[in-house]
C-alpha cells in the first residue's frame, strides 16, 4: 500500500463527523473485492451480508438502509481488502456515500472483526506505521530518505498537466504547464469536459493534473473533481492535491482584476 495515498484519503477525504445516534451501521471492505455490511452496535456473523463492490444493487441497499433507519454508518476498510489500487478504491466508496447524502466517519475495528476478516483496519495499519516510522528516527539510525517532490515540482516545460485552482461559489481557474498568469476560468461543467479530454489525449508518461483549493473553497468543490478524475480512470500517481502558492493566489487576483 502507498502509505502518502491512503494518508491523503483518510485524512482529507474519507471522514466525516456524524452526531452520535442509537443505531450504528458497519460497512467493510475486505477479502479482495467483497464488500460487506453488518447493522447493529456489535459484530456478529449471523447479520453480515457480502457481495461484490461492483454490485450496484447491493451498494443501493446500503444506502437505503442506513437512510430509513436513520444510522451512524461506520466505513471499515481493511487490509485483507486488495485490488492493486487500494486509494482509488476507498476513495470511490467515500464519494458515493456523499453523493448519497450519508454521513459516515472512518473508524478502526475490533479483534473479533480482525480475526473474521484476517487482517486489522487500514486506519491501525497507517497508525502502526506511524508509530514504526517514529522508531526509526532514532538518532544512532542513518536518516530516512528525503519525501518525493510534490506532483507540481515534475511540470516543467510539459504544456499538457493541468492544475486546477478551486475558488469560492463554484468557480474554478485553470492553467496549462507551469505559468499561472494565462489563467482560464470555467465552471463544474467545463472543467468535466477537460479533465476528461485530458485523460484520453494525454500520454501516461505526460498526464499530470494538480488541484489546489483556496482558503474560500468548499470541500464539496474539491470531492467533485477528484470524482471526475477517479471516474475518468486517471492513472494512479498522476494527481495529486496541494497547497495553492502565493504566485498562484496574485494570478486569480490580477484576473479577477482584468475581467
Amino acid at each position: 500500500m502507498k502509505l502518502i495515498y491512503l494518508l491523503f484519503l483518510l485524512e482529507s477525504l474519507c471522514t466525516i463527523d456524524v452526531k452520535a445516534q442509537s443505531n450504528e451501521f458497519n460497512v467493510y471492505l475486505a477479502n479482495g473485492d467483497s464488500i460487506y455490511y453488518c447493522e447493529g452496535s456489535s459484530f456478529s456473523i449471523e447479520n453480515l451480508h457480502r457481495s461484490k463492490r461492483e454490485d450496484t444493487s447491493f451498494l443501493k441497499n446500503i444506502i437505503s438502509i442506513a437512510k430509513e433507519k436513520n444510522y451512524t454508518v461506520f466505513f471499515k476498510p481493511m487490509t485483507s481488502f486488495s485490488t492493486g489500487a487500494v486509494a482509488e478504491d476507498i476513495q470511490n466508496v467515500c464519494i458515493f456515500f456523499r453523493k448519497n447524502n450519508v454521513p459516515y466517519k472512518m473508524q478502526e475495528t475490533g479483534s473479533e472483526e480482525n480475526k473474521y476478516f484476517d487482517g486489522i483496519s487500514i486506519i491501525e495499519y497507517i497508525k502502526n506505521s506511524r508509530l514504526e516510522k517514529k522508531v526509526e528516527s532514532d538518532p544512532s539510525l542513518p536518516p530516512p530518505p528525503p519525501p518525493p517532490p510534490p506532483l507540481s515540482y515534475l511540470i516543467g516545460n510539459n504544456q499538457k498537466a493541468l492544475t486546477i485552482l478551486i475558488g469560492s461559489e463554484d468557480r474554478f481557474y485553470y492553467y496549462n504547464g507551469s505559468n499561472c498568469s494565462k489563467l482560464f476560468l470555467g465552471d463544474l461543467n467545463s472543467l468535466r469536459q477537460i479533465i476528461k479530454t485530458r485523460i484520453k489525449t494525454t500520454k501516461k508518461s505526460e498526464l499530470i493534473i494538480v488541484i489546489k483549493a483556496t482558503k474560500k473553497a468548499t470541500f464539496k468543490n474539491t470531492i467533485d473533481i477528484l470524482d471526475e478524475i477517479v471516474k475518468n480512470k486517471a492513472p494512479k500517481y498522476s494527481y495529486a492535491e496541494e497547497d495553492i502558492t502565493q504566485t498562484e493566489l496574485n494570478c486569480i487576483k490580477n484576473f479577477k482584476k482584468k475581467k
